[in-house]
Parts: structure tokens; C-alpha cells; sequence
């Protein structure tokens, strides 16, 4: 085999090994881009979310949701249901979410 295709492999391999995982309290926190509709939400603060992933286009959209998911933890441990996005970016090298974290929902 050919070094380019290993190199191929293990880039592929530590990009599947590297995802991120939503814990219990971010599973159930939305993402969204309409201010409109969390009017009568109670703001809990920033949060963000940024992962750094290397393999052309299929490792930045793994980055992107990595972010996500990384956004959306620190989001429900703050007691969050809702993540108004206030910029999001995704480029070759990673991606990262910046948004302002709502509790919505009664609980």
C-alpha cells in the first residue's frame, strides 16, 4: 500500500474516533437562528462550541457538528432548552458556534 493511502486511513480513523457525543442534558437542547421565538425566554449566558478537524470537506462538516454538539453541552448544563446562534463559521481547518444560551420550557 501505497504512504498516501495510509495517511488517507488514519486521518479518516481519528476523524470517526474524535466525534463528539451530546451528554444527557444537551440531547434535548435545540439550535435556532429566529430571535422572534424566544421572546418570553430567560437568558442564561453565552456559550460556545469550536472543534478543529483536518481532512477537506469531509472533516469540516465533522467539525461543525462536533462544535454543535460541544455548544449544546455547555448549553443544557447551564439549565439551557434553546441556543439562539449568534455565529456560526466552518472552514477547511474546524468549525465553531457561538450563541446565547435560553431556558423556554417549563420543567
Amino acid at each position: 500500500m501505497k504512504p498516501a493511502k495510509y495517511i488517507i486511513i488514519t486521518l479518516f480513523c481519528i476523524t470517526l474516533i474524535s466525534c463528539a457525543s451530546r451528554s444527557v442534558t444537551g440531547k434535548d437542547v435545540i439550535l435556532i437562528s429566529n430571535p422572534a421565538l424566544i421572546e418570553n425566554c430567560k437568558s442564561l449566558g453565552k456559550v460556545h462550541g469550536s472543534d478543529h478537524a483536518f481532512g477537506g470537506a469531509i472533516g469540516k462538516h465533522v467539525a461543525q457538528a462536533n462544535a454543535r454538539k460541544r455548544a449544546q453541552n455547555m448549553a443544557g448544563e447551564m439549565g439551557a432548552d434553546i441556543i439562539l446562534i449568534v455565529s456560526e463559521t466552518k472552514s477547511f481547518s474546524g468549525g465553531e458556534i457561538v450563541g446565547e444560551a435560553y431556558k423556554c420550557a417549563e420543567k
